[in-house]
């Protein structure tokens, strides 16, 4: 690991840092369709492939001035997810929080404020926000909720707002301000968060989840001053720039595991260090390119078995609170093409494959630079479809101009989120 290797043991060792246990969501309940819809919201893209969901142009109207109904004024167009309708075959009402997968699988333990407030955040890292419900939302009871007034670090910053919009109509908003951010024994002072307070709508109201920790970079994407988005550093972005970390501890990992019988995993990140019991081997490296906000890196081949698919200029993200993977027609099509009794569903807008036994299952692998990872046969088979039928854990991508490579490929991996360098590193799971 060169430098990273002299670095990181006297950081983690004069810093007090340590791994942060990843919880399993478990309220989380797989449903294919739903999490691809997800997708759908979260990427923006068009399906390319039969189903009852996608979107459409739709013309709204502001509403004449004083009127409180949203007829006559000035028209515009908004592109809107639309759910086809069973009787007249054309998209029908837009989606609803019925037709969206809105959980996430994990979460993670952040402290927040002085004293410190625990809360259990989903960990996103194609998300660059960091935020939080907030003391007086109306997201039920028996949740826990940060309290800006009991923390002495806090501090409001009035001339900014924070707004988050759903694709099922759902949004959630409230304040903007500053505090410290504990995870894994590094702390950050000053680190700007959203206060989520007016919730609107069913689907953020159900979350599980006490907020986001966004991960992506380099600039937050839901802040707003009067009105406008107002873009503001990210998380990962300010701990480089203010050197909270040494340039070569300039990073956090994950390890997630699939959750074994009786809800017990051991799913963790660690931050400004590499665990060296999870590294084995040469740490494989991909530049990454931020300019979309995301960890974004070159994925030019797929091979599922000895058949290699050269993708020349193709480029991949890795996404955390994604339980999917996403490619091209033309790789999805070659990898069910091996799998005995897999076939295309209409109805579920994916592929279906049988349940049962992995064996003689295809090896699926997936370029990180120039470097080739497996996905485990047993990540296969996602949710319950039809009889014994199972809907796919890879899908398409629809138009998107990427791949996507959600839980299914960080489980087997140990994964290195290197924002220090501007790369992403990983090395095959032994353990």
């Amino acid at each position: 690991m060169g430098s990273i290797a002299l670095t990181q043991p006297s950081v983690k060792e004069e810093m007090g840092l340590c791994r942060v246990p990843i919880k399993y969501n478990e309220r989380y309940k797989p449903s294919g369709t739903k999490s691809y819809v997800n997708l759908m919201a979260r990427y923006g893209f068009q399906p390319t492939q039969p189903g009852p969901y996608g979107y459409i142009n739709r013309m709204f109207q502001r509403g004449l001035a004083g009127s409180t109904v949203a007829l006559g004024g000035r028209a515009h167009m908004e592109k809107v997810l639309a759910r086809k309708s069973e009787v007249e075959g054309g998209y029908g009402g837009q989606v609803t929080a019925d037709d969206i997968q809105n959980e996430s699988l994990y979460l993670c333990e952040v402290k927040i404020g002085t004293p410190a407030q625990k809360l259990e955040l989903q960990l996103d890292t194609a998300s660059s926000d960091i935020w939080v419900f907030s003391s007086g939302s109306s997201r039920g009871v028996n949740r826990t909720n940060f309290d800006a007034w009991k923390s002495s670090s806090f501090s409001c910053q009035s001339d900014k707002t924070w707004v988050m919009k759903r694709p099922d109509g759902s949004s959630i908003s409230g304040e903007v301000g500053t505090d410290t951010v504990v995870v894994g024994g590094l702390e950050v002072p000053d680190q700007l968060l959203g206060l989520g307070k007016v919730v609107g709508g069913t689907s953020t109201e159900r979350m599980v989840a006490d907020g986001t920790l966004g991960l992506s970079m380099p600039q937050t994407r839901y802040i707003q001053r009067n009105g406008v988005n107002d873009p503001q550093t990210s998380f990962v972005a300010r701990m480089a720039e203010a050197k909270i970390l040494p340039e070569d501890a300039q990073l956090f990992t994950t390890a997630l595991c699939r959750p074994t019988q009786g809800g017990k995993q051991e799913s963790f990140c660690t931050f400004g260090y590499v665990d060296e019991d999870m590294v084995d081997g040469e740490i494989s490296w991909a530049k990454v390119d931020s300019g979309k906000g995301m960890w974004m890196f070159p994925s030019a081949s797929t091979t599922i078995n000895d058949d290699k698919i050269s993708r020349s200029g193709n480029m991949a993200v890795v996404d955390s609170s994604t339980p999917l993977i996403l490619l091209s027609d033309e790789a999805c099509e070659a990898f069910y093409k091996k799998i005995e009794g897999a076939k295309y569903s209409r109805l579920r807008q994916g592929w279906l494959v049988p349940g049962g036994e992995t064996q003689g299952m295809p090896e699926l692998r997936v370029a990180v630079g120039e470097t080739e990872f497996g996905i485990s046969t047993s990540e296969y088979a996602f949710s319950p479809a039809d009889g014994d039928m199972f809907f796919g854990v890879v899908q398409s991508r629809g138009n998107n101009e990427f791949d996507v490579l959600g839980v299914p490929f960080l489980r087997s991996v140990y994964a290195i989120w290197d924002f220090g360098h501007q790369r992403f590193g990983c090395i095959a799971r032994s353990k």
